[in-house]
């Protein structure tokens, strides 16, 4: 399905932002994002591959102070622990400097038959995600490594992932509110919080977090808002205006 139809179908559900983890994008152009048909020039081949869907792996970073809880290089790494079709989701402070994944851990990642990472943070070595074909979503890229700068400290534990906005200076945020203070409206995005084993589905457009106790529901309702936007498209381009077919496929006349 979708990512957008995923995303609507959460908010009936009454998820928050539809599960949106918003500042968050696709930082590399895996090489297979076509078939290997290069005359064949579907759209929906061309955008399968770049959609990723399984369960969470959570990984928390901190900065490292130079303190003895650093795990020694003997130690497993939590790359290492992964289950096959699992997506990484990794947390770093918000203003870490270093990226927290690189192109080793694609590498081992590609091995193991994980399915992309998510990270809260900034990775580095996109040429090499790119030549491995391996989708990487992340909020930046930086040059340095983690090693010296932060550490991971917990796996399989919930994360709270925050937008952007919740991230800036207390002093950068109230003169946004300021300009802001006529509207009344509320189009805030708020902290998502990430459980192992929620379900992760990324794309071009975004990262969508369905909660894994409402899987089924979800995949019930898609189906049902799938056929609609198919039977609209056709209609769409078949001739009929947005109002006419609006008003033919769906309840409502809000798009």
């Amino acid at each position: 399905f979708l990512l957008s139809k995923v995303a609507d179908v959460l908010v009936k559900l009454k998820v928050k932002s539809g599960g949106y983890i918003p500042d968050i994008g696709l930082m590399n152009s895996p090489r297979n994002h076509k078939n290997k048909n290069d005359d064949d020039d579907d759209d929906d081949d061309r955008q399968s591959c770049f959609k990723i869907c399984g369960r969470a792996f959570t990984v928390k970073m901190v900065f490292d102070n130079g303190d003895k809880t650093t795990k020694s290089s003997k130690e497993t790494h939590y790359l290492d622990t992964v289950e096959r079709d699992s997506i990484v989701v990794i947390s770093a402070p918000h203003n870490s400097k270093n990226a927290v994944w690189g192109g080793l851990m694609t590498a081992r990642a590609k091995v193991l038959g994980l399915r992309g990472v998510i990270i809260d943070g900034r990775c580095r070595d996109l040429r090499d995600h790119d030549e491995l074909d391996f989708p990487v979503f992340a909020r930046g890229n930086s040059v340095l490594g983690q090693s010296t700068f932060t550490k991971p400290t917990e796996t399989q534990e919930p994360l709270t992932i925050y937008p952007s906005f919740s991230n800036m200076s207390k002093s950068y945020q109230s003169q946004r509110v300021k300009d802001e203070r006529d509207d009344e409206s509320d189009q805030n995005f708020e902290p998502v919080t990430i459980n192992p084993n929620d379900i992760i589905m990324a794309d071009q457009d975004g990262v969508v977090r369905i909660p894994k106790d409402l899987i089924d529901q979800v995949l019930k309702l898609c189906k049902v808002a799938d056929e609609v936007e198919k039977n609209c498209l056709r209609y769409i381009l078949s001739g009929h205006t947005v109002t006419e077919t609006f008003e033919k496929f769906r309840s409502t006349k809000k798009n």
